[in-house]
C-alpha cells in the first residue's frame, strides 16, 4: 500500500494476505507433486542475491506458522505502522478488519 502507486495504496486485509502466502506454497507444491514443471527461487538471499534452488533445499528451508499466527504477525506489522504515523487509522482498519 505504501508504495504501490500503480494500484493507488490498494488495501488487502491481513486475513487474506496470510492465507494467499501460505495457499500459494500448497499449489506449488501440488503441481510440482502432479508433474509440472516448476522452477524454485529462494529469494530470502537478499537484494540481487536470489537463485534458482532444487525443490529439497526449499522444502528443508520454508517452515511457516499458521494463518492466525501469520496474520497476528502482520496486524502487529500494521500497528506498529499505525503507531509510527506511517498510515492512517483508516487503512489500519482496512489491513485488520
Amino acid at each position: 500500500m505504501l508504495t504501490n502507486k500503480e494500484e493507488m495504496g490498494r488495501l488487502v486485509p491481513t486475513k487474506i494476505i496470510a492465507g494467499n502466502h501460505i495457499d500459494s506454497w500448497d499449489v506449488v507444491r501440488k503441481l510440482k507433486e502432479n508433474g509440472a514443471d516448476v522452477r524454485f527461487i529462494d529469494n530470502s538471499l537478499g537484494e540481487g542475491k536470489a537463485k534458482e534452488v532444487s525443490f529439497e533445499e526449499l522444502v528443508k528451508k520454508i517452515r511457516y506458522p499458521s494463518k492466525k499466527e501469520l496474520t497476528d504477525i502482520l496486524n502487529a506489522e500494521a500497528k506498529r505502522l499505525l503507531d509510527n504515523k506511517q498510515i492512517t487509522y483508516e487503512q489500519y482498519r482496512g489491513y485488520v478488519e
